[in-house]
């Protein structure tokens, strides 16, 4: 038997991690929309060549200088598709657990460059 306490408390829970999952959607998606707009290899290349290259960890600019530098368009449309995917996915509800785990990556991307 549930008390009143707890489902009000699992209730406001569960709206918390709404909350949660939809102002992370939006920040994606207002952080990819421009990216799929704009032609965004060169400042993809920008980033990498002058924040990565020089502050990254260093197992990470050797992946960048092998890796990520030669093939920067595929790079490039992987990151601004991947954002605004995750955002809807994460905005409309669609397989939330694959949808909240794909942002993990692209962030330790974000720290591993700076």
């Amino acid at each position: 038997m549930n008390l009143p306490g707890e489902i009000f408390q699992g209730a406001l829970a569960r709206g918390a991690l709404v909350l949660l999952r939809v102002q992370i959607g939006v920040v994606f998606l207002v952080s990819g929309i421009p990216k799929v707009r704009e032609h965004f290899t060169p400042k993809l290349l920008g980033f990498l060549q002058n924040v990565a290259l020089d502050k990254g960890h260093l197992f990470y600019q050797d992946f960048v200088r092998a890796v990520v530098i030669p093939h920067v368009t595929v790079f490039a449309a992987m990151l601004s598709s991947g954002e605004v995917a995750v955002a809807a996915a994460l905005l409309l509800a669609i397989a939330n657990p694959l949808a909240a785990a794909e942002p993990l990556p692209l962030v330790v991307k974000y720290m591993l460059a700076k």
